[in-house]
């Protein structure tokens, strides 16, 4: 990828300025999202309870071309996954990944129609990092399953230590939320 960038002049100094560049990259990037907005979306949930859990690969997956190389690809458990992965290189794989994780364990309504009981959770996650809140301890455990079954489905390992399940208090990018009373 030849990338047009040149080291220009800037109120006096010298910087490196790669405007051509990121106009691809703004193009094709995925960004992170805003865990403020994550935090109080959380916040707001009126869960009891709460579940967290922290993946042990995080952001730091080894991007391998596929095919011809036209995309670059995250390969898990032997599977290779495209539609949320980096492009060559030009996008932020912090953010690329986590748009992957996030797609993986969002909860959907074919989950739902699985687990009814995913209707009184809420989850959200960043990079790694997975957080959710639930009403009843039923659909605490529902989400608690929810995120293992995926696990299990794309080879991803829970970092135990860090993960928490049925506390009052969910500790999501590094804010602490504390459930509804």
């Amino acid at each position: 990828l030849a990338i047009n960038s040149a080291f220009v002049a800037e109120k006096g100094r010298v910087v490196f300025a790669a405007n051509d560049t990121n106009k691809i990259i703004y193009a094709t990037a995925h960004t992170l999202p805003s865990t403020d907005k994550q935090v109080e979306e959380l916040a707001a949930f009126d869960g009891k309870y709460s579940v967290s859990m922290d993946l042990v690969e995080g952001f730091s997956q080894w991007v391998l071309a596929n095919g011809a190389g036209v995309a670059a690809c995250v390969r898990i458990a032997g599977e290779t996954l495209e539609p949320m992965c980096p492009t060559m290189g030009i996008s932020c794989v912090p953010a690329s990944f986590h748009a992957m994780i996030d797609e993986i364990f969002k909860i959907r309504a074919a989950d739902i129609a699985l687990d009814p009981l995913l209707a009184d959770a809420i989850m959200r996650a960043f990079i790694d990092d997975l957080g959710g809140k639930a009403r009843t301890a039923a659909s605490a455990i529902a989400l608690f399953k929810h995120m293992c079954r995926k696990a299990k489905q794309y080879g991803f390992t829970f970092n135990a230590p860090k993960c928490k399940f049925g506390a009052a208090m969910l500790i999501y990018c590094g804010c602490g939320i504390v459930g509804s009373e």
